[in-house]
């Protein structure tokens, strides 16, 4: 797979929230629930869910620039758009569940 892709934009764009979200639950959570809990219960309280994803979001910003600023606009395309597709899931979260 090629460094500047949509696809890997993508992959990267999914990746780091998901290590994000993961070390918030290290964090914060981890001495008083198991990972189970933890999703369980940002499950049935839409809203902290919905605010734990998109702080999760925030680290696709730094990878964002670094792939405008090293000319890699396919790859910075890919992490916008999966940016936008969890952006969607927390609209689901937010207003529709």
């Amino acid at each position: 797979m090629s460094k500047n892709s949509f696809v890997m934009g993508t992959l990267l764009g999914l990746f780091f929230p998901m290590v994000a979200f993961a070390l918030i639950y290290i964090f914060w959570f981890y001495d008083t629930m198991a990972p189970g809990d933890y999703l369980n219960y940002l499950w049935i309280r839409s809203a902290t869910f919905a605010g734990v994803i998109s702080i999760s979001l925030i680290i696709n910003l730094p990878v964002f620039y670094f792939n405008i600023w090293s000319h890699r606009y396919e790859t910075a395309r890919g992490v916008i758009f999966s940016t936008m597709l969890c952006g969607g899931f927390i609209i689901y979260l937010k207003l529709i569940r």
